[in-house]
């Protein structure tokens, strides 16, 4: 027992003597300390990524899922792999409909175009040769422009 307080009023006496090692303690405590928080701080993200993509955690399979999921921390990652084990429902897009329905008559739009394509106006009024073809092509690009 004696050494063992030897053993120590030596360590004691070696880091007042150099300061470095006592500062070297300190930040190696320092270290895992933060290596701690860091642990931690981890394990919330992993936690709440499975939570915003539909994973029950605090059910006992949604706990073994994430504990044993080690693939990519993507939102379509971890949806995919929880949809497959049929852990979570595919979610539909709310605005699929909308969506469609806007592709729709975007598509008759262009459907109801001549599909000749025309030069670009300034082009066309850059290369008028007189007075005259100059008012024509005014003209249609206002008869264009009204409909």
């Amino acid at each position: 027992m004696s050494n063992e307080n030897s053993n120590e009023f030596e360590q004691d006496e070696t880091e007042q003597r150099n300061p470095l090692r006592a500062h070297e303690k300190a930040q190696a405590q320092r270290i895992k300390e933060l290596e701690a928080k860091l642990s931690g701080n981890e394990n919330a993200i992993r936690k709440l990524a499975f939570l915003e993509n539909g994973v029950d955690v605090s059910s006992p399979v949604g706990k073994m899922f994430a504990e044993a999921y080690n693939g990519e921390m993507t939102a379509e990652a971890i949806l995919t792999a929880a949809t497959e084990l049929n852990l979570v429902t595919p979610k539909e897009n709310p605005l699929a409909a909308e969506i469609a329905g806007m592709d729709r008559m975007a598509g008759a739009s262009k459907a109801g175009a001549t599909g000749v394509v025309q030069d670009d106006f300034n082009t066309r009024i850059s290369q008028a040769k007189n007075r005259v073809e100059y008012d024509a092509l005014v003209a249609q690009q206002e008869a264009e422009n009204n409909l």
